[in-house]
């Protein structure tokens, strides 16, 4: 990786072969990244990956990142896909095939196991789409997308996502005079900067002065996403977005759930295992932003707990925000507060679910301390509500 911005033609040949000795549990991203971020990286490194392959598990590997990053420079992508044994050419469906297709998404698919898919990290989801405030904002909110398109045009925008990207969401490629490439939608522009946001959510400020071409390249989401998933897996995937926004448990929600989540990567030895004081309280939250990694909530608002929990962590911080902009009293509705431990602004609540407060306006956040073995669900709601009277107007924080 640092080699590639001396030599590239070296770190190519270098590259090839370190993913061909690499195992399937290796990960390719640091090193693919050097190449992706420079102008002709991708195409030198897929010459050397033609005479010099990877394993196929290595190869899906690159793939999910590529995708992952919204990546999908063909020379890079046609390589490490022949090398997964992958089928590269996707034929278009006639319309019989279509008409066939969306019967048996109807027939057979299942929203709830499409959910599942639709928050895996190899599939990518939720870090470009929001579904009920909660999620990236690179692309479209994804909310009520079954309220108001068929399932014909679902499909079709899973499998060709270039076919019709809306202007605010078209993507664009920025080559630098020093050979950098960045990539993503373009937020913001004026004579001195750039302002881009990535796959990521990463924003991506190029000055006027350093752009040596800029050209749009079609959509962030790469065609090819599907090749990881099995046929009932797609069905399950488009089936769920079919349902979004439709009344059910996919609606469009009218509570005030906390469905973004910051959680607490490694806690610190001295509130492990305890219940922390006020002083320990407020060194968690002044703890810096990249300790707290983002978690979503489901559709419906339920957070699932064990995907977060590690042998060393059997306990959980988690925190939600509000925004305020009416003072006034409100009120946390828990769905179950065994195991649960509550602070509003760095106060205690004595009882989780039954203890009203009030908040002036501004951003506030809601910590928790989670148990999980002390729950029977493995799953936790939370929902911020007025009290009765209250003229509090307020907001749960969503995005990214």
């Amino acid at each position: 990786g640092a080699l590639a911005s001396i030599d590239l033609d070296a770190a190519a040949k270098q590259g090839a072969a370190i993913l061909a000795d690499a195992k399937g549990e290796a990960d390719p991203a640091p090193m693919l990244d050097a190449f992706l971020s420079l102008q002709g990286g991708p195409a030198k490194l897929a010459a050397e990956i033609d005479g010099k392959p990877p394993t196929q598990d290595v190869a899906k590997l690159a793939l999910r990142h590529m995708y992952a990053m919204g990546r999908s420079d063909k020379p890079l992508v046609d390589a490490l896909t022949k090398a997964a044994g992958i089928e590269q050419n996707l034929e278009p469906l006639t319309p019989e095939e279509q008409a066939a297709l969306v019967a048996e998404v109807l027939e057979k698919g299942d929203p709830a196991r499409g959910e599942d898919i639709y928050r895996r990290a190899d599939i990518n989801c939720v870090k470009c789409h929001a579904v009920s405030g909660a999620g990236g904002n690179v692309g479209p909110d994804l909310s009520p997308i079954g309220s108001t398109s068929p399932t014909e045009y679902i499909i079709r925008s899973i499998l060709y996502p270039e076919e019709a990207v809306k202007e605010e969401y078209v993507t664009w490629t920025i080559y630098t005079i020093d050979g950098k490439i960045h990539q993503g939608i373009i937020k913001e522009e004026n004579d001195q900067v750039v302002q881009l946001v990535d796959a990521n959510g990463e924003r991506i400020a190029v000055k006027t002065d350093d752009i040596d071409e800029k050209e749009t390249t079609g959509s962030l989401m790469p065609e090819g996403l599907t090749n990881f998933l099995t046929h009932q897996e797609f069905l399950d995937l488009v089936r769920f977005v079919a349902e979004l926004g439709k009344p059910g448990p996919y609606a469009v929600r009218n509570e005030e759930t906390i469905q973004r989540w910051r959680v607490l990567q490694e806690t610190p030895a001295d509130v492990a295992g305890v219940v922390p004081d006020e002083a320990g309280v407020e060194r968690l939250l002044a703890l810096p932003a990249e300790r707290w990694q983002p978690a979503y909530g489901k559709v419906a608002g339920d957070l699932p707990l064990a995907p977060l929990l590690a042998e060393e962590r059997p306990e959980l911080y988690l925190y939600g925000e509000v925004d305020v902009t009416q003072e006034g009293e409100l009120h946390l509705k828990v769905d179950s507060p065994a195991g649960v431990t509550a602070w509003v602004t760095g106060q205690r609540l004595d009882k989780p679910g039954a203890d009203n407060f009030t908040l002036e306006r501004g951003t506030h956040k809601i910590l928790l301390r989670v148990d999980p073995r002390k729950r029977e669900a493995n799953t936790l709601r939370v929902v911020v509500e007025r009290t009765d009277g209250s003229a509090a107007e307020f907001s749960v924080v969503g995005g990214p």
